[in-house]
């Protein structure tokens, strides 16, 4: 194998990781956004159930979207680390078939403000919150 092929397979190698990473993120997403829907399905649809009952489904829906942001901003921070991996090995002269993107990565709670939809969590944390005012 020659080494520009050998560096094409490393590559590859790393940009697997980082649409890997950009999948597992997509799917955190949606799961807030459906957690988000079920939580004003439960408040629309159960609208004469006992205060505490829709208030404490809006506290834990709370948790849930706050535990989703932070594996989100986690996998934003892994993928951000491998493109920078990738942006490195592809300037490089020599293939050192590194894949430890270690060196790469911004400490995790810069990663959670930074993300490009961590607002989307903000506001439907806000929402969340708003609804166990309401109830």
């Amino acid at each position: 194998m020659a080494a520009s092929e050998a560096k094409v397979a490393h590559l590859g190698f790393i940009q697997r990781a980082v649409h890997a990473y950009d999948a597992h993120g997509t799917v955190t997403k949606v799961a807030a956004l459906l957690c988000t829907a079920g939580l004003f399905y439960v408040f629309l649809m159960m609208a004469d159930v006992r205060e505490g009952v829709l208030q404490l489904a809006a506290m834990g829906g709370g948790v849930i979207l706050f535990v989703l942001w932070l594996t989100d901003a986690y996998y934003y921070q892994q993928k951000l680390a491998y493109s920078k991996l990738y942006d490195n090995a592809r300037q490089s002269e020599e293939t050192d078939f590194d894949m430890n993107a270690e060196k790469h990565k911004e400490p995790h709670a810069v990663q959670m403000w930074r993300a490009p939809v961590s607002w989307l969590y903000v506001a439907q944390i806000g929402a969340v919150a708003f609804l166990s005012f309401m109830a």
